[in-house]
């Protein structure tokens, strides 16, 4: 298969205060994964699904898929996370080599609505063979302010930061090698997969990992502040009002 999703839904979400994962919180109806499976196997450009799950959350994440009514050969099945993120995506990419995937976007399964011209975007960039990883994410535009001990130490430039979300997308072989080969460095930070990526693929000719003949920068396109995750109980008022809003612009 050419393009891949892997949607990492294995959170516990304590910050939401509820019983369920905030993964499988329903709103209008069906759990926040539903709406979040749907931004991707709707889309032409995805082959495949892969959602990575606890296990202790098998019977919801059955549940959520029995409401899939489309393009449900995409659904390829189903793994059990790790402790950290970064062991479940991982888990997620092993799943993947069955289908020989080129492309990998990687997702998560609180960031439900992920419209249909950023994953095409990802697609496309990924495609001209000079790009193999991308990021997704957004101008920060709040003031920022470094602060140590409860008291405001001096004002952050945020001329060139980025606020960073998902899908992250990558070449499948290459942000496996990085995966396999620093999963079980503990003292990494690997808060995300481009950390991974460049955790690995250093910019420097000094690393023996880095090949001056292949890019391994990490491209950033535009993504939305409709792509927001879900952490808190306010957004799932943001999820709701979304949901409206599609409705009204479809009738």
């Amino acid at each position: 298969m050419k393009n891949i999703a892997i949607i990492v839904a294995g959170g516990v979400g304590t910050r939401m205060g509820y019983d369920l994962p905030k993964q499988y919180l329903k709103v209008r109806d069906k759990p926040i994964l539903y709406y979040t499976i749907q931004s991707f196997i709707k889309n032409s450009n995805i082959d495949g699904i892969i959602i990575v799950i606890r296990e202790s959350d098998l019977d919801l994440y059955e549940e959520t898929i029995l409401l899939i009514k489309e393009n449900r050969q995409k659904l390829l099945g189903y793994c059990f996370g790790g402790k950290q993120r970064s062991d479940s995506v991982y888990h997620g990419l092993v799943k993947a080599q069955e289908y020989q995937a080129k492309n990998i976007l990687i997702h998560d399964g609180a960031r439900p609505f992920v419209a249909h011209d950023i994953i095409d975007n990802i697609v496309n960039t990924l495609d001209n063979e000079q790009d193999n990883a991308v990021l997704v994410g957004i101008p920060v535009v709040d003031t920022l302010q470094y602060c140590q001990d409860n008291k405001v130490e001096k004002v952050v430039d945020r001329t060139n930061l980025w606020q960073a979300q998902t899908p992250q997308a990558f070449d499948f072989n290459m942000i496996l090698q990085a995966y396999s080969t620093l999963i079980t460095k503990e003292d990494l930070a690997l808060t995300d997969d481009v950390s991974v990526w460049k955790a690995f693929y250093k910019d420097s000719d000094s690393n023996s990992n880095y090949d001056s003949n292949n890019n391994q920068q990490v491209k950033i396109i535009l993504g939305s502040d409709k792509l927001f995750k879900v952490t808190l109980k306010s957004d799932l008022q943001k999820v709701k009002d979304h949901i409206l809003l599609e409705e009204l612009r479809n009738n």
